[in-house]
């Protein structure tokens, strides 16, 4: 058998080019770093969830026990210091507060820090004293009334009468002079 000396079809090689050390540098680097920041906003996030998670249950379970929250319960749960303090007492909230604390946890978005808000005041389950515990969530209460005062209540009226129901439905005629 006569063999042919002819080349045989061979599938098209293609080069890839590698990419540069600094090129590869710079992309890594970029990935890790972005790696970091979700790893850093993950830590504050689950660190405030847990921590309103603990104050809710502990708060529910005193309701229960008609053991309120008391601060310095909050201070041992919380194993911190609050960053900010207010009085507001003079802004009429729904929750009848009288002051507030702010606890932060590390974030790297300055436009949404990870924040707590404890308000203690009276008028709470128990009729709480000023040291109890009346709410705790991660924004602030903004249930203020317009301009921080209290609006006037809404005037009730009492049902009328069946005579008066009748005088109200009938139609009402004019003497024409």
């Amino acid at each position: 058998m006569p063999t042919s000396s002819t080349p045989e079809a061979e599938a098209p090689v293609t080069v890839t080019k590698r990419r540069s050390p600094v090129e590869r540098a710079i992309v890594w680097g970029g990935i890790v770093a972005l790696l970091a920041v979700a790893a850093v906003e993950y830590v504050g996030f689950k660190a405030q969830r847990d921590a309103l998670a603990t104050l809710t249950e502990t708060m529910e379970s005193g309701i229960n026990n008609n053991k309120p929250l008391r601060e310095a319960e909050v201070h041992s749960i919380l194993g911190r210091e609050p960053v900010r303090k207010a009085d507001v007492s003079e802004q009429n909230l729904n929750s009848n507060a009288k002051r507030v604390e702010v606890y932060r946890w590390i974030s790297l978005i300055p436009m949404k820090p990870r924040e707590l808000y404890v308000y203690y005041g009276t008028g709470g389950i128990y009729g709480a004293a000023d040291e109890d515990v009346i709410n705790v969530t991660t924004s602030e209460d903004t249930n203020v009334y317009q301009h921080g005062k209290a609006d006037e209540p809404p005037k009730i009226t009492p049902e009328p009468t069946e005579s008066e129901k009748a005088t109200l439905v009938a139609p009402q005629f004019k003497p024409v002079a």
